[in-house]
């Protein structure tokens, strides 16, 4: 089911901001690339780690993370 971000923690402020990404079940957050020659996205992450599923590398959530993008790329994070 696609759920907006803050569906997953209703009291984080930052989530209810965020409007360019959404969940996908529980535990996959996606950040779609929206406009060409975007070189970086800002991708707030909620609470707990994710993974990104391209590179692997872990996140801490609760906070945002400059991410580097391309507009074929599309940022998948995993809840760990």
């Amino acid at each position: 089911m696609i759920r907006p971000l803050w569906f997953s923690d209703p009291y984080d402020i930052n989530a209810q901001i965020c409007d360019n990404e959404y969940m996908l079940g529980n535990n996959l957050l996606i950040a779609p690339v929206l406009e060409e020659n975007v070189t970086q996205l800002k991708i707030y992450l909620p609470q707990g780690q994710w993974k990104c599923i391209h590179t692997e590398q872990i996140y801490d959530g609760q906070r945002s993370h400059s991410y580097p993008v391309t507009i074929e790329d599309i940022p998948i994070f995993e809840r760990c």
